[in-house]
């Protein structure tokens, strides 16, 4: 795996910053720590920049506020997922962080959820895990059939709708010792 998209998909807080923009919104460095009170203005600000530097971020707007020079961003679609080469160059080193990225800010944006709600919408949240025996064809219909219902809704707008995040996981256990 590359190093560029190891540094943008193993870290939590740069993929919540890719949630926070993945949908095309435009924001700018305070907008995106109004998102997420839960980090702190200084780390937004060093990883917003290493995103820019590394392309995963693109300038759309810059205006002089107060003094200081204001930028608003926008996620490059070509940043928001790992490309087949990369996910087949990934060791075991690489698995492993980005699963715990992936844990970590779904319990990041989970904790987020529940301080900003006094009455959780327990309807609306899915807490399920399913250890199924599958063939190769079956996984493959399984992976294709939630690609095709993800790809159908991407382009969602939020008119009526609200935002989820969505962490398909899937990897085979390990073998049982009978």
């Amino acid at each position: 795996m590359t190093a560029k998209a190891l540094d943008l998909f193993g870290n939590p807080v740069r993929m919540r910053i890719v949630h926070c923009l993945y949908d095309g919104r435009e924001l700018t460095t305070a907008e995106l720590c109004a998102h997420l009170p839960d980090v702190s203005q200084a780390t937004m600000y060093r990883h917003v920049a290493d995103m820019e530097r590394a392309g995963a971020l693109e300038v759309v707007r810059a205006e002089k506020v107060r003094g200081a020079i204001e930028r608003t961003y926008r996620l490059r679609p070509s940043a928001a997922h790992m490309s087949p080469a990369e996910r087949a160059d990934m060791t075991a080193e690489d698995l492993q962080r980005t699963m715990a990225t992936v844990a970590s800010v779904m319990v990041a944006e989970f904790n987020q959820l529940l301080a900003a709600s006094k009455r959780p919408p327990k309807d609306a949240i899915s807490l399920a895990q399913f250890t199924l025996w599958l063939s190769d064809e079956e996984l493959a219909d399984l992976s294709a059939a939630m690609r095709a219902f993800i790809g159908r809704n991407l382009a969602n707008t939020p008119r009526g709708r609200r935002r989820y995040l969505l962490s398909p996981t899937c990897f085979p256990l390990a073998p049982h010792k009978d």
